[in-house]
């Protein structure tokens, strides 16, 4: 009002302005208000008209202006009256508030509400087009099972021909139909491959040669190899020119003569043109040479170089120099330097490569007159005495000495020079030329300073001429110190480690020390590590320096050859005086001819053990010594000597110490010694070796010449040992002790002698142990013990009546052991007479005993003591004691104390050789003549009758062995008579036992006139194992061209198992085995060989006499008449042999026959098995059956010449058989008649060669006259009319086989496959489609074929390459025949003529199939009703020419008259292979098993089969398991294996009908059907390929059998997850197998998606048990048939796991349900109290619907609780509090199978609500909340395969969280209407984790994901409260809002097959709902101060979807 009032004030001041006259007051503002005018009192009418007139108008506007202010006013007086009324009740509102109980308050209820979309929500809108429900399955198992390939299939329709359902689609796998035509199968009996015989070991084969005593007569001709003696080297003396300056001074001088006289420096000293410098490349790698000029000069050039003078105590630098050099100088100016180092200083050489090189004369002229040797250093060191003079050269540097007497560093301290100098290598070092040096030390004038060379880096001669480490050559005194802690090699030759030449006194004492901590090593030849040429006693090897204790320490490593670790003396000049070396290790390793140690004319040489090392070592190599002293005396070491293996091999020739040359060495070192030819210790031309220290010695030998020696003695030489010592010496040529007076002459003319104590001397394989010779003496003094083994010589002396020999001494008591066969004594009786042996004369003459010394023998059993040889003795005549005599005592048993050999014996008298007593047994007898003409018996096993061995080389006839009486040996393993190198004569009868021989004769072939023989003039009898006669030869001898070998003369009998009568083994030629015309061998039992012979010589077997042996239990261990595995021999039989069944008459190579040969062999026996070389048979030849062979040849380029008169064949049978190469059989025998199943000529090669001149004729069945892989040719009738399935030529190998004459073919037997053919070519294995032969057949112009009987086939050719051609006639006069049959590729030509009679009904001129190709240049006649000129089928081609001229053919233009011309049936491949690759069946023709491979890999299948006996037995065979499972037979099946006119479906399941296959009658008129193979075996088993086996397959096999109308079968599986196919029988007309093999659902796959779930349930398919729940999905699966594509795509679709899809959308919903019942609690319900609790129960149902595929529409079913606590502040719209709640939401999903799931979840939140505080009614409000929630999840999955519901259950835990911000305005429009415009934003975040079904079928695992919700809503809320009495009101609410969701709640979710390894896939989506959402909801509720009731009803626009509901509540 004040507003209006000022308003009209301001409006009337304005207006009075403007008027004249008038005056504003508030009496005229009052008279305005109440009359609405104004007037003036002074000039209300004025003169001037005008102006009064506008001043009206003026006022007037005023007026009506004023009119309206005041009822705008009055209206507006009015609104603020309301106002202020609204602004009262809400004053009396907020009073209400603030007296509002401060007590709890509860309020109670319960609400329902009700969701209905009427419409789904607009997703992706691909729901309608990918589902169809409506999949019904047809009931006609043909209507599901044909292939859409077949062509029966417009026979039935179906509503699933669609690959895709839901969101699956799959591709389009179909699988390939195979046609089965059901034709004749031409196919000639295959002939299997002749196996070569392998014939079992034969035990007396193997017989063990008896073991004989041996003894070689000693060979005194024991050979050592003399030590090489140490040459003479000269000195040679001459004078050298060097400066050496002890100043201070740096510089670079110029050329001599040339201003200035220096470049750079001091002009001082003219010691090297480079003084004291450092020496470094400028800039990278500098460069100095040396280069000398062959004059007086030598040139410095320099390159990138820098020279750095020093100079002074402070060592300054005097310059840097770095200009390059060339610069010319004179040896005589400044004493050969390049650069001085002196001074004190340290210098450095670094970075540099310094060489020396050119030609410097030996000696320059001086300008003094004299002549100096030329001396060049590179570098030298001279002393200060200022300090130390150091040069280290840096690593990385080098020093290369090129020049001849050059040294790379000299070392010269000079007179007053007191400091030492030093040089330290870290670089590379390297000399090459003769007298080079690396280093030469020298002190001049008295100087006694020690310099040091030390080498840290690498030292390296490479010359072959005197180059030197370390060369010390004037005769100065020198002091220095030579350390090697790196690399010193020699290599080269004749190089030196240490060389010194200088000769001093020995009153001086120099220091020489050389600490070799790393070994000098040599690796080239003729080389020393140290060489004193003079050696001064006075030089010290060790000192004390500078307080230190020094020590030498010499180490050297010899490799290479003639290499020399240290020699002492160069022999000279001779020195005397002791000089000790105490620290040493000189080794040499696989040298060859080195030495460790020479000293030559060096007296007093000590190698003492008192320092570190004492170590001389030979490891392997050859040729090596340890010691040579030669000429030198007083020398002692105390080493350790070693020689040993390395590596590489033992040590060869190498001998411990030498003394030689009237040495004396004195050992007190430990020695061992091994190895081959080796020698410890040896002393020649009067040496003296004493040896006092242990040695141990093991020596054997690899030559024939040469062995080992423990001590060697010779030529004046003399060994003394009295320490411990232990030899061992093997092999021949080896001996223990050795001393003798070999290669005397006048200068040694001492006896040599060997001295003994403590000695042990073991003897072994031939050695001696002790060898006296030529005089030589061996004194055996005290504890000797001597060894002797086998084949071994205690003494040997050499003693002859002509030569006295040695000597051998025994000075105390000396025992012998002697081992098994060992000898003590050794004796030639020189053919003496017999009596004249005095054995103590003998004795007297070779040994002398001192002192009552005696030698004890203790002699082991088979031992000897003495051996005689050439004597003349018969047996009663030997002693049969031997009685010791003289100083010889004898300890022992079963010793022999006297042996004969090369003598003769004759047994006078019985012997028994049981009886250890008999005369006989007692005597050993070598190489020697006996004659037994006693009886000889004994009974035990390994005995011997009579045996002896020649020796050396004299002939078999001085070795007779003859037995006239009896031998009668009962024991095993026994011999009658053995020879080796002998004659054997056998005039009475010998009878032997198991496993032993009768004769037995070996031949070594060293006799000189004649060889070996046995004879049997009598009888021999044996038991099992034995052999009558044995022989066998060696390759080696000189003289193996004498004849020799085995010969029977009478008889050899046995009838025992495993016997051999006369047994053979020759090498050579010259050896011959017969049995000869009177000779006869009998052998009855089991493995028996007549003649049996083996080795590699071309001897002759002969027979000429019989033979007989008995039937055999096997064809591998066949009973033989002769037998030899030798393709040089010849057998030749005139005689008869006589075979059992199983038996072998000849087994051999090169035989003949004669015509008096008769050859007969039972059944499945074999004539002749020849490996090798040709055939000449005559004579008659007899074979019984089963597959008895007469002639086999298996070698190559054989030929056989069949001229045997008779040949007689039992059935099944072969007459000639040849499996070699090249080998050619020809046949001339008259006439041979076949029975049944025989072969006449059979050839397995392509390269044999077959020429039939025999008439043969059939008198039975599956007969072949040929049959043959090579070339053949037929040049006699062959007449096959008799019997069925006979062939005349049959080629198999690609090779031409051809007919020049009559063929008469008979009478086929389809049913049974006897094919009768005339001719045919090739062999096709169907079972696994592949020809196996390839043949090539003509019938040329003069031949002939007949074929007379019915279904005959003239010519028959099969497989690719092979060949018939008919270039004579053919003739068909039997029904059905066929004149040329081709098949599988096959070539036919036809030049001649092909008729048919008119009797031949149903002929065929040619059958044309399997892409055969038939090309018909002749005539074809086919006059009979039903004749077929040519039949094409199956690919097959046919060419017609109209003449044989033509080269093109052209249809039609052939010669071929028939009533149907050309007939072409089908006949498509049988294999099969998925188009995706990923299953193949390699399913060849016939009966071959046909190979699956299943994404590449093959699959072995499971056979499934029934029991025979109970078709409820279910055999299932997986490798070697065998399962049996029973399955309750079912007879109400039959529609489970029905026949239709589309063909007849095979129900694999194995259930056994009672009636039997129904509809037969559908296929009485049908020639093409389909064979549909049913999957029901799939249940049985979890493998992925099956075979279904014949018992099952029988009553399908009957029913094929009875429609032979029907030619095709189209075979495929019925279901479209597998592939199906058969296995035929060979013919292909019977089913064998049936193969099923599993598609993998991977292959169906048309995404990644469908692909990952595919390949889970490719894993799972073998992973459960039969009879499981899951396994019964994948029989679900399997049982999908070809035509129902669409019930596939649906499981795939059922099983994914669609449920999944949207979870996070429903987790969301649940999640705001319990947000709306408690926003209703919060906005609904006002609050009674301050303290407000609020809590209902609530119920909704709510669904959803989406048009999007792969989102399952559901309902949900939800019940829970909500609370909400809330308290309210003083002030009006400000609260806070928490609320909670609960819900279980039930959804069920609109899918097949029902699915369902419940989701609890528990929420938890807080909210605060507050106003500003100027609002005092709460009118703007902004709450904040924000929660947490908790969920768990039961999933049921329900899902459809094919008819069955299956399902799978998870449990899964789901959390959440939210905040939401809401800003509301209450507009109070009234007191009883009010309106709330209000904001809200929302967000929130859910995640569940990952989901892992654990129970059910096709368990899926499904990724955890999450979701993220933001939704702004907006809204206006309208309210009317009226009031219906008192406290009772009725409330009408609307609100209308509109919400987006922002955020992102649906994400493709990822599942996979769980327990599988399969990728995951992606779940459908549902799209994002950004249309946003409209919401109308209306409320209507009537409440009082204790109950309320509340009905609503509202509308969304998102799916359209009408609500409604109902709530009640209680109020306390």
């Amino acid at each position: 009002m004040n507003k209006n009032f000022i308003r009209l004030k301001k409006d009337l001041k304005s207006f009075a302005k403007r008027v004249k006259n008038f005056k504003y007051t508030d009496r005229i503002l009052v008279v305005f208000l109440l009359t609405g005018s104004i007037g003036t009192k002074v000039n209300l009418f004025s003169a001037q008209a005008d102006n009064i007139e506008n001043q009206v108008k003026a006022i007037k506007t005023s007026t009506d202006k004023l009119r309206q202010n005041l009822k705008k006013t009055k209206n507006e007086n009015n609104k603020s009256i309301g106002q202020l009324n609204l602004e009262l009740i809400q004053l009396m509102e907020q009073g209400d508030h603030v007296i509002k109980p401060v007590w709890s308050s509860w309020q109670f209820g319960n609400s329902y509400q009700y969701n209905d979309w009427r419409i789904p929500y607009n997703g992706m809108g691909d729901k309608a087009s990918k589902f169809n429900r409506n999949l019904t399955r047809s009931k006609d198992i043909f209507g599901r099972t044909v292939s859409p390939l077949s062509s029966k299939y417009s026979l039935v329709s179906s509503k699933m021909k669609e690959n895709s359902y839901g969101n699956v689609e799959l591709q389009d796998i179909e699988e390939p139909i195979v046609e089965w035509e059901i034709s004749p199968n031409v196919n000639p009996r295959r002939i299997a491959r002749i196996e070569p015989l392998v014939l079992a070991s034969r035990p007396g084969i193997n017989f063990q040669t008896p073991e004989l005593p041996t003894f070689e007569v000693p060979d005194g001709d024991v050979e050592v190899t003399p030590p090489p003696v140490i040459p003479n080297t000269n000195i040679f003396s001459t004078r050298y020119f060097i400066k050496v300056n002890e100043q201070d001074y740096s510089n670079i001088r110029n050329e001599n003569g040339i201003i200035p006289n220096i470049l750079v420096g001091t002009n001082a000293g003219d010691t090297g043109p480079i003084s004291q410098t450092h020496v470094k490349g400028t800039s990278g790698r500098g460069k100095m040479e040396v280069l000398h000029n062959n004059n007086n000069t030598f040139t410095i050039k320099t390159d990138n170089t820098t020279f750095t003078g020093i100079e002074g105590n402070d060592h300054h630098i005097v310059f840097n120099y770095n200009n390059n050099l060339n610069k010319n100088f004179r040896y005589q100016d400044y004493g050969a330097v390049g650069v001085r180092m002196g001074g004190g200083h340290n210098f450095n050489i670094e970075n540099m490569d310094i060489i020396s090189s050119g030609t410097a004369p030996n000696e320059f002229l001086h300008s003094n007159g004299n002549k100096y040797r030329n001396l060049l250093n590179i570098v030298m060191i001279n002393g200060s005495s200022n300090g130390i003079t150091t040069a280290t050269l840096k690593q990385g540097s080098t020093i290369i000495s090129d020049t001849e007497n050059t040294s790379a560093v000299s070392l010269s301290n000079y007179a007053s020079a007191s400091k030492p100098i030093k040089f330290i290598n870290e670089g590379l070092i390297k000399s090459t030329k003769r007298y080079g040096s690396v280093v030469n030390f020298a002190n001049y004038g008295g100087n006694t300073a020690i310099s040091s060379f030390i080498n840290n880096g690498d030292i390296i001669l490479d010359g072959n001429d005197y180059s030197s480490v370390v060369y010390n050559f004037m005769n100065y005194l020198n002091y220095f110190i030579f350390t090697n802690n790196g690399n010193i090699k020699l290599n080269g030759s004749n190089n030196l480690g240490i060389h010194f030449t200088s000769g001093i006194s020995h009153t001086q004492h120099p220091i020489s020390i050389f600490k070799l901590n790393n070994p000098i090593i040599i690796e080239g030849k003729n080389s020393r590590g140290f060489k004193f040429d003079k050696l001064s006693r006075g030089r010290l090897f060790e000192a004390t320096i500078d307080g230190n204790s020094e020590k030498s320490f010499f180490n050297v490593e010899l490799y290479g050859q003639s290499n020399t670790g240290m020699q002492i003396g160069n022999g000279t000049i001779a020195q005397n005086g002791l000089m000790e070396f105490k620290n040493f290790k000189l080794k040499s390793i696989d040298g060859i001819k080195n030495t460790l140690l020479r000293i030559n004319k060096q007296n007093g040489i000590k190698f003492s053990k008192d320092g570190d090392n004492e170590e001389l070592t030979i490891e392997g190599g050859d040729g090596n010594i340890g010691l040579n002293i030669q000429a030198s005396t007083g020398m002692v070491n105390e080493g350790v000597i070693t020689i040993k293996e390395s590596a590489n091999g033992e040590s060869k020739n190498a001998t411990g110490i030498v003394s030689s040359a009237g040495s004396e060495v004195e050992n007190k070192g430990k020695m061992t010694v091994s190895g081959d030819r080796v020698r410890a210790l040896f002393a020649t031309k009067n040496g003296k070796i004493e040896n006092h220290a242990e040695i141990v010695f093991d020596g054997n030998t690899t030559e024939s010449t040469k062995g080992s020696t423990g001590m060697y003695a010779n030529q004046g030489g003399i060994i003394k040992s009295d320490e411990t010592t232990k030899i061992k010496v093997s092999k021949p040529k080896s001996v223990g002790l050795f001393a003798e007076n070999r290669g005397d002459n006048a200068s040694y003319l001492n006896t040599s002698k060997i001295e003994i104590s403590k000695a042990e001397i073991t003897a072994t394989d031939g050695a001696f142990n002790i060898f006296a010779n030529k005089g030589g003496e061996v004194k055996l003094k005290n504890d000797i013990i001597l060894t002797t083994g086998k084949d071994s010589l205690t003494f040997y002396t050499a003693y002859t009546p002509f030569n006295p020999g040695g000597k051998i001494i025994f000075e105390n008591d000396v025992t012998a052991n002697i081992k098994n066969q060992g000898t003590v004594f050794y004796y030639d009786l020189n053919n003496a007479p017999v009596g004249t042996f005095n054995f103590s004369s003998w004795y007297g003459n070779n040994f002398v005993n001192n002192g009552g010394s005696k030698l004890k023998l203790n002699m082991e059993e088979g031992s000897r003591v003495l051996f005689l040889a050439n004597g003349n003795l018969v047996l009663s005549g030997i002693p049969t004691n031997l009685s010791s005599s003289g100083p010889i005592e004898i300890t022992g048993t079963g010793y022999i104390p006297a042996a004969m050999v090369n003598s003769n014996l004759e047994l006078d008298q019985d012997v028994n050789l049981d009886d250890s007593t008999d005369s006989y047994n007692k005597l050993e007898i070598l190489s020697s003549s006996i004659t037994n003409s006693k009886v000889m018996t004994g009974t035990q096993n390994r005995q011997l009758a009579i045996g002896q061995e020649n020796n050396n080389n004299r002939p078999a006839s001085k070795v007779k062995l003859i037995n006239n009486n009896k031998i009668i040996l009962t024991g095993e393993e026994s011999t009658g008579i053995y020879a080796k190198r002998g004659e054997i004569i056998n005039n009475g009868d010998i009878s032997i036992g198991k496993n032993s021989v009768g004769l037995y004769l070996t031949e070594d072939n060293r006799g000189a006139s004649d060889a070996g023989k046995a004879y049997n003039n009598g009888l021999i009898t044996f038991g099992e194992g034995s052999s009558g006669m044995l022989y066998r030869a060696d390759v080696t001898g000189a003289y193996s061209s004498l004849t020799g070998g085995l010969y029977n003369n009478k008889k050899i009998i046995s009838s025992s198992k495993n016997t051999i009568g006369m047994n053979f083994e020759s090498p050579l030629g010259s050896k011959e085995i017969i049995n000869d015309s009177t000779g006869e061998i009998e052998l009855t039992g089991e493995n028996a060989v007549g003649i049996f012979a083996l080795g590699t010589g071309n001897y002759n077997i002969k027979n000429f006499g019989k033979i007989t042996v008995s039937s055999a239990a096997s064809a591998n261990s066949p009973t033989m008449a002769i037998y030899t595995n030798n393709k040089n021999s010849v057998i030749e039989n005139t005689g008869s042999i006589t075979g059992g069944d199983k038996s072998l008459g000849i087994y051999g190579y090169s035989i003949n026959t004669q015509n008096t040969s008769n050859i007969s062999i039972g059944k499945a026996g074999t004539g002749i098995y020849s490996l090798g070389g040709n055939l000449n048979l005559k004579g008659k030849l007899t074979i019984g059956t089963d597959e008895a062979k007469g002639v086999l040849i298996t070698g190559d380029n054989q030929t056989v010449n069949n001229d045997l008169s008779v040949i007689n064949l039992d059935d099944n049978s072969f007459a000639f058989i040849n499996t070699g190469n090249n080998n050619q059989i020809i046949s001339n025998t008259p006439n041979v008649s076949l029975k049944n199943k025989n072969i006449f000529l059979y050839s397995e090669k392509s390269t044999g060669n077959i020429i039939n001149n025999t008439k043969i004729k059939t008198t039975g069945n599956q007969n072949y006259a040929i049959y043959t892989a090579g070339t053949a040719s037929n040049k006699a009738e062959l007449d096959l009319r008799q019997g069925t399935g006979n062939v005349g030529t049959y080629s198999m190998g690609g090779q031409l086989v051809d007919n020049f004459s009559i063929i008469k073919v008979g009478e086929s037997k389809v049913k049974e496959k006897l094919y009768s053919i005339g001719m045919a070519a090739g062999y096709y294995d169907k079972d696994n489609d592949v020809s196996v032969y390839t043949g090539k057949i003509e019938n040329t112009n003069t031949g002939k074929i007949e074929v007379t009987g019915k279904h005959g086939i003239g010519m028959y050719a099969v497989g690719n390459g092979s060949v018939a051609i008919n270039n004579g006639e053919i003739h068909l006069s039997g029904k059905n025949s066929i004149g040329m049959f081709l098949d599988q590729e096959a070539v036919g030509i036809n030049n001649g003529l092909i008729t048919a009679t008119a009797e031949a009904i149903g002929a065929t001129g040619a059958v044309v199939t399997n892409r055969a190709v038939f090309k018909n240049y002749g005539t074809i006649r086919i006059l009979p009703k039903a004749g077929v000129g040519v039949v094409v089928k199956r690919d097959g081609v046919l060419e017609e020419y109209s003449s044989p001229s033509t080269t093109v053919p052209q249809e039609g233009s052939s010669d071929i008259t028939a009533e149907i011309r050309i007939q072409k049936p089908k006949l498509p491949k049988t294999g099969k292979e998925i188009s995706d690759g990923s299953v193949e069946i390699i399913s060849p023709a016939g009966d071959q098993i046909p190979q699956i491979k299943i994404n590449g890999r093959t699959v072995n299948p499971v056979e499934l089969d029934i029991d025979t006996n109970s078709s409820a037995t279910k055999l299932i065979t997986e490798g070697n398991s065998v399962t049996q499972i029973t399955d309750p037979e079912n007879n109400d099946q039959n529609t489970n294996r029905p026949i239709s006119k589309i063909g007849m479906y095979i129900d694999t399941s194995g259930i056994k009908f009672t009636n039997p296959i129904q509809g037969l009658n559908y296929l009485s008129e049908e020639t093409e059907v389909d064979l549909i193979l049913g999957t029901e075996a799939s249940k049985y088993t979890n493998s992925k390929a099956i075979k279904i086996k014949e018992n099952i397959l029988e009553p399908y096999n009957n029913t094929i059998f009875s429609n032979p109308q029907i030619k095709k079968w189209n075979i495929y599986s019925g279901s479209l997850t597998w592939v199906g196919t058969v296995q035929t029988d060979v013919d292909g007309e019977q089913l064998k197998s049936v193969y099923l093999a599993k598609i993998p659902y991977t292959s169906f796959a048309k995404n990644k998606d469908v692909y990952n779930f595919s390949d889970g349930l490719e894993q799972r398919y073998n992973m459960n048990a039969l009879g499981s729940r899951e396994k019964e999905l994948f029989n679900k699966l399997n049982n999908i048939g070809k035509n129902e594509k669409t019930l596939l795509a649906q499981a795939f679709d059922e099983m994914m796991g669609h449920q999944y899809a949207n979870i996070q959308q429903r987790l969301y919903e649940t999640g705001n349900l319990i947000d709306k019942e408690i926003s209703n609690l919060f906005k609904e319900w006002d609050t009674k109290s301050k303290q407000s609790n609020k809590i209902k129960t609530f119920g909704i149902r709510d669904e959803y619907k989406t048009n999007t595929a792969g989102i399952i529409d559901y309902t949900s079913n939800a019940y829970g609780v909500a609370y909400i606590h809330e308290d309210e502040e003083v002030k009006m719209g400000n609260s806070s509090g928490w609320y909670a709640g609960a819900i279980t939401n039930k959804f069920k999903f609109k899918d097949i199978g029902k699915s369902k799931e419940n989701q609890t979840m528990l929420k938890f939140g807080l909210f605060k609500t507050i106003s500003p505080k100027i609002d005092h009614n709460g009118a703007l409000q902004w709450t904040i909340s924000g929660d947490i929630s908790a969920g768990v999840n039961n999933m049921k999955r329900k899902f459809l395969v094919v008819d069955n519901i299956f399902e799978a259950k998870s449990t899964y835990h789901s959390y959440g969280t939210a905040v939401k911000n809401e800003l509301g305005y209450s507009i109070r429009m009234s007191q009883r209407t009010h309106l709330r415009p209000y904001g809200a934003l929302k967000m929130e975040y859910g995640k569940f984790n990952d989901i892992k079904e654990k129970t059910g079928q096709m368990r899926l695992e499904v990724k955890g994901n999450d979701y993220f919700s933001v939704k702004p809503e907006i809204g206006m809320e309208f309210k009317y409260i009226q009031p219906l009495k008192v406290k009772t009101n009725l409330s009408v609410g609307l609100t209308a809002s509109y919400e987006n969701e922002i955020g992102k709640l649906q994400d493709k979710n990822q599942a996979r097959v769980g327990y599988t390894t399969a990728g995951k896939y992606n779940l459908e989506k549902e799209k994002e709902d950004k249309r946003g959402n409209g919401k109308i909801n209306l409320n209507i509720g009537v409440e009082n101060t204790k109950f309320g009731v509340t009905v609503n009803t509202g509308y969304e626009t998102k799916g359209k979807n009408i609500q409604g509901g109902i709530g009640f509540r209680a109020i306390y």
